[in-house]
Formats: structure tokens, sequence, C-alpha cells
């Protein structure tokens, strides 16, 4: 890459304890078919051998940035990416994940001819070699039967991913050009799991032109250990908390947008209550608050409500389905 032309596309990726899994994913990137770009690798105080492969890397590939710091989190560390990319769009990847070669190429030139502010374009999970479990759920993450290849105002798309069921939070399935993430000052919330959630809408709601185009580029590792795979926690619940109040008070929505975020919350809330039944009565009642207090406890699912209330009907559930 000429080092005096602005990168294209800046990957974002934070790096935590992947060494099993960063090689493959790079790799992914580092062969895209789109040659102007920047990989910013933010190593967020790794303590496996993740720090010397990138290294290696490093000394490969001139594209590569290292932004090293102490462990931080996930939001911290996009963040960080976030400052130091100089790319034109920015693409956030995790670290055990894969993209198809032709994706930023394609994104790339869509974006430019149509003038987006923002592409998205579906994906595919895939079971680590290593690991497989029936009970995992596998999210769908293709929305070609819902709309088509095309360009909407970031309002209307979100508000037909969200009314039609096929809306997905996941940053990783969109590329969003740099300054708009800037005049926003956009950022991820510290300190809480589930952080797209509050991103991503905050993102399309402020988008002039978003792009869909119905191909699934990105490719996401269900591993035993990651995020996505690991027991619903205390720490899940707050921050799914957190992310429903900052929706409710985000400078960056309009008043005329809150029937598209109300949907959202109660989405999230409706999934949070059912999943509460692995959690001890002091958090489920502490959602219960949380529930009355916002005055959202009416508009959630009355079978959520009862698996918040007993826990035990999902057990007794269980026992019948075998």
């Amino acid at each position: 890459m000429d080092k005096t032309q602005t990168p294209y596309i800046s990957v974002i990726m934070p790096v935590y304890n992947t060494g099993k899994f960063i090689a493959a994913a790079l790799e992914s990137v580092i062969n895209q078919s789109l040659e102007n770009i920047e990989i910013v690798l933010v190593n967020d105080g790794s303590t496996d051998n993740s720090g010397d492969i990138i290294t290696l890397y490093k000394s490969r590939d001139s594209r590569i940035v290292v932004v090293d710091q102490d462990n931080s989190g996930l939001s911290v560390a996009r963040n960080s990416g976030m400052k130091k990319a100089t790319g034109e769009y920015i693409y956030f990847m995790d670290s055990d994940d894969l993209i198809e070669p032709s994706t930023l190429l394609s994104c790339y030139e869509f974006a430019v001819k149509e003038g987006l502010d923002v592409v998205c374009f579906d994906a595919k999970a895939f079971f680590n070699d290593d690991w497989a479990s029936e009970s995992s759920f596998i999210f769908d993450y293709s929305r070609k039967d819902l709309l088509p290849q095309g360009v909407y105002n970031g309002k209307d798309f979100l508000s037909l991913l969200v009314f039609g069921n096929g809306y997905k939070a996941s940053v990783c399935l969109y590329i969003a050009k740099r300054e708009l993430t800037q005049g926003l000052s956009l950022s991820f919330f510290k300190g809480i799991y589930h952080e797209d959630e509050l991103f991503t809408p905050q993102l399309l709601l402020n988008a002039q032109k978003v792009g869909y185009l119905p191909s699934p580029f990105f490719k996401r590792r269900i591993r035993h250990g990651s995020i996505m795979q690991t027991a619903f926690s205390p720490k899940n619940l707050r921050s799914y908390m957190v992310v429903v109040d900052e929706l409710c008070k985000s400078h960056l929505i309009h008043p005329d947008d809150r029937h598209i975020t109300d949907k959202i919350v109660i989405d999230i809330l409706n999934v949070v209550s059912y999943r509460t039944s692995s959690l001890i009565v002091k958090e489920r009642v502490s959602l219960f608050k949380f529930l009355i207090k916002r005055r959202l406890f009416t508009r959630i699912d009355i079978k959520n409500l009862l698996v918040l209330l007993f826990p035990v009907l999902i057990r007794i559930k269980k026992i019948f389905k075998k």
C-alpha cells in the first residue's frame, strides 16, 4: 500500500488471547482482493501468544498497524482502533472470525458508486473444528428474504429490519464511513457486554444512505468459551439494562425515531426476561424492578414474564421435551 494514499477501508480488530484463531482471521483480511486497506490490530493485554503472532504478521505486511494496551475490554479496544484508523471507511472484525476474499472490494465499490454512509451484508456461522454443541443457537444472519439488495435511508432501513424481525446489531455486519462516526462522536460504551446493541442503532439512524448486499461475507466462528456462547450471567443482565437506559436517553436518536428504538428495547427485554431463568432470585428481582420503574413491565410478552417470575417453568419444559 502506498503510504501517501488514504486507505479505502480500515479493518479494526481487537485481540485478546485468540492465539489459536488470529492467524486465520488475519489471513482472511490480508488476502482481500481490495489491497488498499489498513489493518489496525489492538492487542488488549493478551497473555497468550497472540502478541507474538501480531508481531510476526506486522513484520510481513506494512498495512498492519498495532496498538498495545492493558486489558480494558472490547469496547475500549474498538475505541482505540477507531482513534488510530485513517481509512475512508471502517470495519470492525473479531480476531476469531473470517471474511470472504471479495468482502471489502464488493462493499467499497458499492459504497463509492452509491455514495453510501454504511454498507450492510449478511453472514454465516460455523462451529470451531474442535467443538460443537447441539444446544448452541446458530443465528440466522440472512436478510435477503426480507428486503432486496439496494440503497435505503438509514432510518427506513433500520425500521424495515426491526419490524420485519431481521435486525442484527453485530457491527461485524456493517462497514461505516469514518467521517460519519467522527461527526457523531460515536463510540462503544465501556465496561459492558452487548455494546453493539447500542452502537448500531445510533449509527443507522444517523446514516443518510445505507446499502444492503445480500451476501454472507462474514463468517462467525462459534467456539467454546467465547462471549457469544457463555451462559447468561449477571453481567449480561446489567449490560442489557445499561443498553436499554442509554437507548432511551441517547441524544443521537431523534424523537420521531423513538418508535424504532422502542421496538428494539422491547425485543431486547423479551429475550433477557426469558434468559434470566439461570440467574439467582436477587438478579431476577433487579430486572423486575427495572421493568416496573421504567414502565416497561406491561409490554413484555406474558410467557417471558412467567419465566422471569417462575424460572422452574423452563426446567419443566425441558423435561417434557425429552
